[in-house]
């Protein structure tokens, strides 16, 4: 089956999600195939999250990891992130890494989402981009404090399904 060897490809060729051009193959296979069919991808890209994330072309692929994957996996990763003092000041000090944690603060829920606003609270001053500040002042002000709930289901909808193409939605 074409679509096998396809996912097959992609998985050898890890750095696809580092490629300006390569990036692009693996997103829309991850829109097209969703997050089951491409967990060994989901799976190297996440095993390189901070690095990944703070690199303008495979941060996109990262963004994309974070929406298709089920949720115990993407809970894991951002507890597993979060946990990690060196990696959440190595993400805030980035502006892709930010980008990164915003996405993942629309993707998680419970207490993954509690450590992760968490720790930006604490650390925002050293965001360097005022933009990306503003945007997580808002999210943490929406959160009304230490009642932290999900964001609305407005931002979910806007996220694509497996299958339904919108190439170029997160292109940089």
């Amino acid at each position: 089956n074409v679509e096998d060897q396809l996912i097959v490809a992609l998985t050898r060729e890890a750095d696809l999600v580092q490629n300006m051009y390569g990036n692009y193959a693996v997103q829309h296979a991850l829109e097209t195939w969703g997050g089951e069919r491409m967990r060994e991808v989901v799976k190297q890209v996440f095993a390189r999250f901070v690095v990944l994330s703070n690199q303008k072309c495979s941060s996109n692929v990262v963004e994309k990891c974070l929406i298709y994957t089920d949720e115990e996996t993407r809970r894991h990763v951002i507890l597993e992130t979060t946990k990690s003092p060196d990696r959440m000041n190595m993400l805030l000090g980035s502006t892709f890494g930010n980008y990164v944690l915003l996405r993942a603060a629309e993707c998680v829920t419970g207490p993954p989402l509690k450590q992760l606003l968490q720790y930006v609270e604490r650390h925002l001053r050293h965001t360097p981009n005022k933009r990306i500040r503003q945007r997580w002042e808002q999210l943490l002000e929406s959160q009304g404090g230490e009642q932290r709930a999900r964001p609305s289901e407005k931002h979910r909808k806007e996220w694509p399904s497996p299958g339904q193409s919108k190439l170029g939605a997160h292109a940089q």
